[in-house]
């Protein structure tokens, strides 16, 4: 979630045309898998957010031992 705030005009000024849009704004979407909400994290650099979303420990790939005959 965030906002965009509208850009200062100045008074007696009247802009024709406004290339950015502003307003309130969400991003939301669906995992397909759970994940383990106690160990997200995220980062911000360089204008790049990072989120690291750890897949819960029941929904992993346990070992399945096959006996070769």
């Amino acid at each position: 979630t965030g906002e965009v705030k509208a850009p200062n005009v100045p008074e007696g000024t009247t802009a024709i045309r406004l290339e950015r849009s502003y307003g309130k704004f969400q991003r939301v979407f669906r995992l397909p898998v759970p994940i383990n909400p106690d160990k997200v994290s995220a980062s911000f650099k360089d204008g790049v957010l990072g989120i690291q979303l750890p897949v819960a420990e029941e929904v992993k790939g346990r070992p399945v031992k096959i006996e070769v005959r």
